[in-house]
């Protein structure tokens, strides 16, 4: 029975608190309550900040898109998609290819140009494709396989080259640059929607000669692809580092709830070994935060810090050499000094020189009372014997 409980919010969420081990609470309380769900956690490190729902049906009773697109008055088009979606009807390259159609017919409309007939027909275009791209890089952003990563670096390059052909599409943008906001007396909403389309087409280089265009075209590609690499470089790092825990002295410190997600990780590895400490951020973090082995620790953080950069084929230093270069060129060619001027001009900053003014701000003190925070705990260390200098891995 539980030692005490509480209601959360009556008759809809309660706590109840349980001397035992997560795994053994789970068990009394699963199936317990009839069309509840049951949530069972440490209360060492368990702060009630944030709900977090795994379904729409979690929160409401309809789908939250659904009634997004009634809102939006589209809901028979996300209806339809939805269902050919379940179906397994769509792919990219059917989303695609609709919405090179769309495009084309938005471009090639022979009336004169009219909020209605080019921007709004431009919000509504690529339905199939947002729901298809949505769902794949959902799963393979939390769900990962070879085979998906393999259309990943496949696909994102030309999803990359589908957007430059529209944002360098000459009778597109001549469309969007002829809409008259004031002679259609165009609300806020309409002409802030207006101006966004206005400022993203300029920003991928709708106003630049034909053959910045192409080149502008290229690096788009290009950095899609390195994008994709250089992110499956680091899943590839995270995925081959393993800590092993074996036995009760490479345990010391870690709360239960650390140890059963251990022990679950080392269960999904082969079982090789109790207890295994992965890049994982849910077992890396706490494990820094709790465990008292500093040289498991160190092993672990340096782990950590170096995905990446290990030599091998995922080391990811060239790829950020070259995208470096990359941002810099495409700076260049829209007529920005850098890469910082062209991202931060169209934010609230403005200018690199502004946010570093707001960094340094923050940067100051909070450098100041890292220092003290430091010294406070090197002289702890020092007064129980401790004959370190304190390192990164110490000190979370």
């Amino acid at each position: 029975a539980p030692g005490a409980s509480g209601w959360i919010d009556e008759g809809d969420a309660a706590d109840l608190i349980f001397g035992m081990a997560p795994d053994a609470a789970r068990a009394a309380l699963e199936g317990a309550f009839s069309g509840a769900d049951v949530v069972v956690q440490s209360s060492l490190t368990r702060t009630k900040k944030l709900l977090v729902a795994d379904m729409d049906s979690t929160m409401i009773e309809q789908e939250c898109i659904d009634e997004l697109a009634d809102y939006a008055g589209i809901k028979p088009q996300i209806a339809e998609i939805t269902e050919r979606a379940m179906r397994g009807e769509l792919d990219f390259e059917a989303a695609l290819d609709a919405h090179d159609a769309e495009i084309a017919a938005i471009a090639g409309n022979t009336e004169a140009a009219r909020f209605a007939n080019t921007v709004e027909a431009l919000e509504r275009a690529g339905l199939d494709l947002d729901r298809v791209a949505s769902v794949f890089f959902n799963l393979s952003g939390s769900n990962t396989s070879p085979e998906l990563q393999a259309v990943e670096r496949a696909i994102t390059p030309r999803l990359a080259r589908h957007g430059s052909a529209i944002y360098l599409n000459p009778l597109l943008w001549a469309r969007i640059s002829a809409v008259d906001p004031d002679a259609e007396a165009l609300g806020d909403e309409e002409r802030r929607v207006l101006d966004r389309y206005r400022t993203r087409f300029r920003r991928a280089g709708a106003d630049l000669a034909p053959e910045a265009k192409t080149r502008m075209a290229e690096i788009a590609g290009r950095m899609a692809e390195l994008g994709t690499t250089f992110s499956q470089n680091l899943l590839a790092d995270e995925g081959a580092f393993i800590l092993p825990l074996d036995g009760e002295e490479d345990l010391a410190g870690l709360p239960e709830f650390l140890r059963s997600a251990a022990a679950s990780a080392a269960k999904d590895r082969g079982g090789e070994h109790a207890h295994i400490i992965t890049l994982s951020r849910s077992l890396i973090e706490p494990f820094l935060v709790f465990s008292t082995r500093r040289d498991l620790r160190e092993k672990a953080y340096q782990a950590w810090i170096r995905r990446g950069e290990s030599g091998g084929a995922t080391d990811n230093r060239a790829i950020i050499a070259e995208i470096i270069a990359l941002r810099a060129e495409r700076a260049r060619l829209l007529g920005f000094d850098s890469f910082a001027h062209f991202k931060l001009s169209d934010t609230m900053a403005g200018s690199p020189d502004a946010a570093m003014e707001l960094l340094r701000n923050v940067w100051t003190p909070a450098h100041a009372r890292a220092g003290t925070e430091r010294d406070r705990l090197q002289a702890l260390a020092t007064s129980e014997g401790a004959n370190i200098a304190l390192g990164p891995h110490d000190w979370r």
